[in-house]
């Protein structure tokens, strides 16, 4: 490896602790049943989110790890390896409809779109219901070159949910997206393969916005069935 390569390595990774990664929830949302489209987003440049800038992405949020941990007691064994794995289906549960109080992962989803998707009066008036489950795990160091510039270690539960009720009361744009995009799931397929996002909405910045993170990584197996 190049000395300069290798200087970027070590100064991009400084201070990443693959024993303790930090730990992200992710959310596969289904426009309907039929599965035909997937809710992703261009994540805004805002103080609250200072990684990745401009990246396609499903929606994710941060989790600390004691309530991480209850979570991923599902998954167990958790991955220790990097790489992806996709779960058999477990059992399931609602969001908007009274689970919240009774399941943590129900809690942490509907905090999620909540706060990234702008949904929160539709989820007190019980007007967005969507059934999720827990769909796969991910352990991988994941760089951030247009905006922090480091990696980190990052240990990824993904979900996914099919609408139920209440898809139209996603908007367009939130405080954490420029974007939210109703995508069909073959066109990002399609552009993950490719790294070109405007394969899944060409009216997107080519200067702007790019795909290939590990969220849309971990939802390529759910999105390909």
């Amino acid at each position: 490896m190049p000395d300069e390569a290798m200087a970027n390595l070590l100064r991009t990774t400084e201070g990443a602790d693959r024993n303790n990664p930090v730990r992200v929830v992710s959310l596969v949302l289904f426009r309907d049943d039929t599965r035909q489209e997937v809710l992703l987003g261009v994540r805004r440049n805002v103080p609250s989110m200072p990684r990745h800038p401009g990246v396609l992405s499903t929606p994710t949020a941060r989790v600390p790890e004691p309530l991480f941990a209850i979570l991923a007691h599902e998954a167990c064994p958790r991955l220790t390896e990097v790489g992806i794995k996709p779960r058999s289906a477990g059992r399931s549960f609602r969001l908007g409809t009274g689970d919240v109080s009774r399941h943590p992962a129900a809690f942490v989803l509907e905090s999620l779109v909540a706060r990234k998707v702008g949904i929160a009066d539709a989820l007190v008036g019980q007007r967005f219901e969507a059934v999720a489950t827990l769909a796969a795990t991910a352990l991988d160091l994941v760089e951030d070159p247009l905006g922090t510039e480091t990696a980190e270690w990052t240990e990824m539960l993904t979900y996914e949910a099919v609408v139920t009720a209440g898809a139209k009361e996603i908007p367009e744009s939130t405080q954490a997206y420029t974007r939210l995009i109703w995508a069909r799931h073959d066109l990002v397929v399609r552009a993950m393969n490719a790294g070109d996002a405007l394969i899944v909405d060409d009216s997107l910045n080519p200067f702007e916005v790019c795909i290939g993170g590990l969220c849309i990584r971990s939802a390529i197996p759910l999105l390909e069935r």
